[in-house]
């Protein structure tokens, strides 16, 4: 069987290490276009050709990612056409936005077997419990459970509070895999206890973010995640998520309430944050309206200002308000390709999960997606590479298990000029071919049988020398058989 090498799922974790600390790591190679996570993955994109794998079988749904590379390309050209002042910032968005999305094939085609599958699983769940650790940490120098709107935990995305809501859907998005480890890793009570461990740490760094979203994702995910799997269970997490408010920090609370606001003339109405992100949605319809082919990937910031000044250089905060607005109708299609097929990846494995590892990530996946999906309809994060890149990660690990679940588990290995092959199982243990049927006249190791008594009779026990012909036997003069080894009668 086609396995990864030790080293190279080491280089592979690194680089999933690497993906969501690069504000903590070094970057800046003195070279435009270039810092040092291109370079780790331009590393293990030649170790790959280096390895010889045999040919893989086809990447799953690679055609919806291709359909939405074609967007960006065309969302790129589209702005050049009509702006082409900061075409350096543009391509470079064009290339993040394709780099990281691009893990995706370089991990599908990495990694080859079940192993190396669990092991960056786990080094995925590793990085996000580090990163909740982070959050928390900052939760704890701020003075915890106190709301402030500069006081909010960014973790690894960001120096200050305009990054909170960058570690607030990631969280959300690598909870769920957590919580299908707890929920279906039976039998193995310190990983489920590890597991829950970790899953306190993400809610808590989630408070720490006071991004309300995450907070109705959060309780979605688990709530739809247990009800699913115990009916019990899932009644005690809703009676406690109606009654939020006597155990969630008291900031937590206050950021809630702060959803609704009361005029002086006592009319109810949604927060200034709320509203001004319908206002930013109108202003995305107006600009749709003038260039409905796409106002240029990149633009929305630098052109709604045009239609609102009050709103000049701000984001859409809702990525498929800003993909249809800067690619026109081909980014609503391709978005609406790409959700939909990520969804039928999470679908069919789910189907096909046959284990308690397999069908923790697939419940995992499945619910991360929908996070993933939910997370951007009030911000646009499906391009920024620090926070989804390990997603795309975790969809390519995805593929991968289906594929061997498809397989059985086993692949091929083929040797010039032979016509026999070897198959292996899901762990790595070879077994021969299934053997022919036997020529005519030979005799198998477990004999034959008499055909009218029906008794098993053991085969005769056959030299590995070719026996010499036993001398002739030797007769006297009236004809009658002499013992073997009698001299020969003479004739008188």
């Amino acid at each position: 069987m086609v396995t990864t090498p030790p080293r190279y799922t080491a280089l592979l974790a690194l680089l999933i290490l690497w993906v969501v600390n690069q504000l903590h790591l070094p970057a800046d190679l003195g070279v435009k276009g270039l810092n040092s996570i291109n370079l780790l993955m331009l590393i293990c994109v030649l170790v790959l050709f280096r390895m010889r794998y045999p040919q893989s079988e086809p990447t799953p749904i690679r055609a919806a990612f291709f359909l939405f590379f074609a967007m960006l390309v065309w969302g790129f050209i589209a702005g050049q056409l009509h702006d082409r002042s900061q075409i350096v910032d543009d391509l470079t968005a064009l290339k993040n936005s394709i780099f990281f999305m691009s893990l995706y094939f370089l991990f599908f085609h990495a990694v080859r077997d079940e192993r190396t599958v669990h092991l960056l699983f786990v080094a995925i769940l590793g990085v996000a419990v580090l990163a909740a650790y982070e959050g928390i940490r900052e939760a704890m120098a701020y003075g915890f459970g106190v709301y402030s709107e500069s006081r909010r935990a960014a973790g690894p995305f960001g120096e200050d509070y305009r990054a909170s809501n960058l570690l607030a859907i990631y969280l959300v998005m690598f909870t769920p895999p957590l919580v299908g480890v707890a929920l279906y890793a039976r039998g193995r009570p310190w990983i489920r206890l590890i597991a829950l461990a970790a899953i306190v740490m993400m809610v808590l760094a989630t408070f720490s973010t006071y991004s309300r979203q995450a907070y109705g994702i959060l309780a979605f995910s688990i709530l739809a995640m247990t009800m699913r799997r115990n009916l019990i269970l899932g009644a005690l997490i809703m009676l406690a998520l109606l009654n939020f408010e006597a155990w969630v920090p008291a900031g937590v609370v206050d950021r809630i309430a702060m959803t609704e606001e009361v005029t002086e003339t006592g009319e109810k109405t949604v927060d200034g944050s709320t509203a001004s992100r319908f206002e930013l949605w109108e202003a995305a319809s107006t600009l749709r309206a003038q260039r409905p082919l796409g106002i240029g990937l990149n633009h929305f910031k630098r052109e709604v200002g045009n239609v609102n000044p009050h709103y000049a250089g701000m984001d859409a905060h809702n990525f498929f308000v800003l993909i249809s607005t800067e690619a026109g109708y081909f980014g609503a299609v391709a978005v609406a390709v790409l959700c939909a097929a990520l969804l039928w990846l999470a679908w069919t494995f789910m189907k096909r999960a046959d284990t308690p590892e397999s069908k923790a990530m697939a419940i995992g996946f499945m619910v991360s997606t929908l996070a993933l999906i939910l997370g951007n309809l009030y911000g646009s994060r499906i391009l920024d590479g620090a926070v989804t890149g390990t997603y795309w990660v975790y969809a390519a690990l995805i593929a991968r298990y289906r594929v061997l679940i498809e397989t059985d588990h086993r692949q091929v290995r083929r040797s010039v000029g032979e016509s026999t092959a070897a198959h292996a199982d899901g762990h790595g243990a070879t077994t021969p071919p299934r053997p022919g049927p036997l020529p005519a006249g030979a005799v198998g190791r477990a004999g034959t049988r008499d055909r009218q008594s029906g008794r098993r009779q053991e085969p005769a026990t056959v030299s590995r020398h070719r026996a010499s012909p036993a001398p002739p036997r030797q007769r006297d003069r009236n004809g009658r058989l002499l013992p073997a080894g009698s001299p020969a009668q003479g004739r008188h």
